[in-house]
């Protein structure tokens, strides 16, 4: 299984070489080389990660190849943990027709194919992601038992640690996950067993000491500086700025005042788009004080209580996609290789003219395979958090909360999509790439874990 992943995914590879290099990725190698000021806007580990491929690159004398060696390096490890999530399905007696499906969308799905091939932090942050998904599911199953595996305590800190460092929101997941594994452990009473109350302690302790050890000797190093707080208040500033275009003629001018000490008020109106929050947030005032931002926020909650709707709209409008399947948005893909500017041929990444030529086949097979009856649902961003909601409706059916342990990670990126910029297809990775297992697990605990409990109290 895992050759026959990575064999339908070379062409895709090939074609991307040497690799899709969306802008963020550009930004972060410009911190990296001392281009920009090195901040923590874009996860710190990750840049590093992308920087020494470039570096490597340089060391065999060609930067593409670094780069395609990185990007082959993502696509072995994502192999490796979705045949590891394959065997978790086996372990849990799925059907095998269930798990050959899965296999088929990961072998066509765009969202699967061309993401092995793009440069940037949200798909190696994604993988990693479903390994720590697989592993939550582990030791649901597994009790007491997973806590005295070595290889799965390492996978435990490794994946968890990998989710904090690729991606700033990556806390908010592993932190309340944490918490909710300890209270698995108390209720299990895994406190009657010291060695092993303390081995699962230490665990989750390093899941947590590991990658605030790695931030702070790259910011020592790099003397990285802290990015803007305006990027974690991108739906505030979306609805104070649809508030602003729906009642600009009621707003009181100290109002206004008070707005416009945080957001440029006068170009609100005109730069609102709902379905983004970017432009608004380019006028956000970097010179803000605690103060300023304090009494923005008494604004932004006294608006609301007088057109809650207005704040309500704004929310929905950006964010619709997530669960509105007829919106075409298919991952499209990034085939320039450099920003056009100096940096690009200083640092030696360059477009392959004859593979660049021969993209166009890729864009029209994600077109086709856009179109194509039931597998095109795979396609849709919508369609993935639809099976996720009807998914965990089943299982409250079937009064199997536990599920709800294994699809808190996805509903907290959910949450984090909706409360960030824009729904881009890529922030939602994680919860494409892990679907497949919550439904596994629904699917154990609901019919086969049931089934094979009656079996038993038959046999009593």
């Amino acid at each position: 299984v895992f050759l026959l992943l990575l064999l339908c995914w070379t062409p895709h590879l090939i074609l991307a070489y040497p690799a899709s290099i969306v802008p963020d990725a550009w930004a972060q190698l410009k911190m990296f080389w001392r281009q920009r000021i090195f901040t923590a806007h874009h996860p710190p580990f990750h840049t590093w990660l992308i920087g020494m491929s470039t570096v490597l690159g340089r060391y065999l004398g060609n930067v593409n190849i670094g780069v395609f060696l990185f990007i082959i390096f993502q696509a072995i490890l994502f192999a490796i943990i979705l045949v590891y999530s394959f065997s978790l399905m086996k372990k849990m007696q799925i059907p095998k027709g269930i798990i050959r499906v899965f296999f088929i969308v990961a072998i066509i799905s765009p969202y699967y194919t061309q993401s092995i091939g793009v440069f940037g932090k949200d798909t190696l942050y994604s993988f990693l992601f479903l390994l720590y998904v697989v592993e939550v599911v582990y030791i649901l199953l597994d009790g007491k038992q997973y806590w005295q595996n070595l290889q799965h305590t390492v996978l435990f800190i490794i994946s968890a640690s990998a989710v904090i460092l690729l991606r700033k929101n990556g806390k908010y997941i592993i932190y309340p996950m944490l918490i909710i594994i300890v209270c698995v452990m108390i209720k299990n009473k895994f406190y009657q067993f010291k060695v092993l109350f303390v081995r699962g302690s230490i665990v989750l302790i390093l899941s947590v000491l590991i990658p605030i050890g790695i931030s702070m000797v790259l910011t020592n190093t790099y003397q990285i500086q802290n990015g803007s707080i305006k990027e974690m208040l991108s739906l505030p500033f979306q609805q104070t700025a649809r508030y602003v275009m729906c009642h600009q003629d009621d707003i009181p001018e100290e109002e206004r005042q008070v707005i416009d000490q945080i957001l440029d008020y006068d170009s609100l109106a005109e730069k609102y788009m709902p379905d983004i929050s970017d432009p608004i947030k380019s006028t956000f005032n970097k010179e803000y004080t605690n103060k300023q931002l304090v009494d923005y926020f008494k604004i932004w909650a006294k608006q609301f209580i007088k057109d809650p709707i207005t704040y309500i709209s704004a929310t929905v409008n950006q964010n619709y996609k997530i669960i509105y399947p007829s919106i075409l948005e298919y991952i499209r893909l990034e085939t320039y290789k450099g920003d056009g500017g100096e940096f690009n041929e200083w640092l030696g990444i360059r477009e392959n003219k004859e593979i660049s030529a021969k993209e166009g086949m890729l864009e029209s097979y994600y077109q086709i395979m856009f179109r194509v009856p039931v597998l095109g649902a795979f396609s849709l961003l919508a369609c993935y958090n639809l099976l996720l909601v009807y998914s965990l409706i089943y299982a409250f059916y079937k009064r199997c909360y536990k599920v709800m342990i294994v699809a808190m990670p996805l509903i907290i990126t959910d949450l984090v999509v909706i409360a960030g910029p824009v729904v881009d297809i890529r922030y939602a990775f994680p919860i494409i790439f892990s679907l497949p297992v919550v439904i596994a697990y629904i699917l154990y605990e609901t019919t086969l874990n049931k089934s094979n409990k009656e079996i038993v109290v038959e046999r009593e």
